[in-house]
């Protein structure tokens, strides 16, 4: 099933000790990978019974994205599945039940990547079911927060290849053997690797072992090697076993991440409840983005009858508030961009401001995302409401789930609408926030982003 990669090499022979870590290099610098293959595992006792599995599989990778593994026997058996979004990480075993890692997934993508040159589909199996401590996590949400830097486990590649010699062409394909050890065993395993010689594409590659009376050899045949090709998210999507519903959230939230502009004209109505406390907020404001982390929001908070008006800008490289908040962190404009864009897609514009106390009170700046802060799963079509479509899924924020109902354009995705409700611990807290303008990819003026004079 599962990989190797490179992309094109210079033609030429290249010797047989370089073949391995000239396709890990390349392997390493190619944007895109997209790999499918068939195993046929066969296992022999002293007696000479023998029994035989079939299996396929396929391997996509992002660079710096997403990466997704999977393996499937013949007849389907429950899937087993790596998934990577950069800072997300998950592997599946069936559906209902999730786990991630503790190590970085950058860590783990480089020692997946190698498992996969060295001992193909069984060198990665090898790594999943044996190389990482998994911890286990339900299945209704895909985003988890990651150890801190000092909690990771770094792992190291440990699939050494010793005795590489090379072997005998076969049909015009160059060949080379090697030992390998697998993860999870101490047996040696005999590997033989066909390969193009211009490319140094894998086209064919076969592991021989023996532990105890049992031999175990496995064949894999490469149907697809392609690197640097263009894989759209939806393949992605698919292949990790999404829903239609988790889809279309997934659809509309990479318009809102990925847009070089957005513009949206909110109207948002808050119930904030806790111990006998009750408190109405309403907003009325204007969100743009841009591209290169340019922002401006403004508009009119109304609490309990008090009106402030308030903004916050970016011109790419330095944010100014109004009015100034004290003991606010100051954050960079990428860290706010990145913010509000996972707010406007997950919570809404009012309803992140309460996660963004959290969220922010830990950190003045992150490389990473906030989704690990906005934790969604669970989702479900609702009922059609005057040409628009409703999804409602789960919003765990703070520790405590919220729901979150939000209705859209069928045809554009556009958001229209948003409901929220949480109860926190208390008698619970409503949002409401209309969309009276939604549109991404639009002109803005220059003018929005300069900063106001300083005072």
């Amino acid at each position: 099933m599962i990989w190797l990669i490179v992309a094109t090499l210079s033609q030429g022979d290249t010797p047989p000790g370089k073949v391995l870590s000239a396709i890990e290099e390349r392997l390493e610098k190619a944007k895109t990978v997209k790999v499918s293959s068939s195993l046929e595992i066969t296992v022999t006792d002293e007696a000479g019974t023998s029994t035989s599995d079939r299996l396929t599989g396929s391997l996509m990778v992002r660079q710096m994205d997403k990466m997704v593994f999977t393996v499937k026997s013949e007849p389907p058996d429950p899937d087993r599945t790596l998934y990577l979004h950069w800072e997300e990480l998950r592997v599946t075993e069936n559906s209902s039940r999730g786990t991630t890692f503790g190590v970085h997934p950058s860590n783990l993508k480089k020692i997946l990547l190698q498992a996969c040159v060295r001992g193909g589909s069984a060198g990665a199996i090898g790594l999943l079911g044996e190389g990482v401590n998994f911890k286990s996590r339900p299945r209704d949400s895909y985003n988890y927060p990651l150890p801190a830097a000092s909690e990771e486990e770094r792992l190291e590649p440990t699939l050494s290849t010793t005795d590489v010699q090379a072997a005998p062409d076969v049909e015009g394909l160059k060949a080379i053997t090697y030992k390998t050890v697998l993860y999870g065993s101490n047996d040696s395993c005999r590997v033989t690797l066909l390969y193009d010689a211009k490319t140094l594409k894998p086209k064919k590659r076969t592991l021989k072992w023996k532990r105890g009376d049992l031999s175990t050899v496995v064949v894999e045949t490469y149907s697809e090697f392609e690197t640097d090709v263009e894989i759209p998210n939806l393949a992605f999507w698919e292949a990790f076993g999404c829903s239609a519903e988790e889809i279309t959230f997934r659809k509309i939230e990479e318009s809102i991440l990925a847009a070089k502009t957005l513009r949206v004209n909110v109207s948002s109505d808050a119930t904030l409840r806790w111990d006998k406390t009750e408190l109405k907020c309403h907003f009325k404001g204007e969100l743009l983005l841009a591209e290169g982390h340019r922002i401006h929001l403004s508009g009119l908070m109304t609490q309990d009858g008090k009106e402030t008006k308030g903004s916050l800008i970016s011109d790419g490289k330095k944010l100014a508030q109004r009015p100034e908040s004290e003991g606010e962190p100051k954050l960079s404009p990428k860290t706010m961009d990145n913010f509000i864009r996972t707010a406007v897609a997950r919570s809404g514009i009012l309803g992140g401001q309460l996660i963004a106390g959290l969220a922010m009170a830990f950190e003045t700046d992150r490389e990473r995302d906030f989704r690990e802060f906005f934790s969604v799963g669970g989702f479900e079509n609702g009922d059609d409401e005057k040409g628009m479509k409703t999804l409602t899924y789960t919003l765990r924020m703070s520790g405590d789930n919220g729901q979150v109902k939000i209705w859209y354009d069928p045809k554009s995705l556009k958001l229209l609408k948003r409901t929220l409700s949480f109860k926190g611990g208390g008698p619970g807290s409503e949002f409401t926030e209309t969309y009276e303008d939604f549109t991404v990819n639009t002109d803005i003026s220059e003018d929005k982003f300069k900063l106001p004079a300083e005072k």
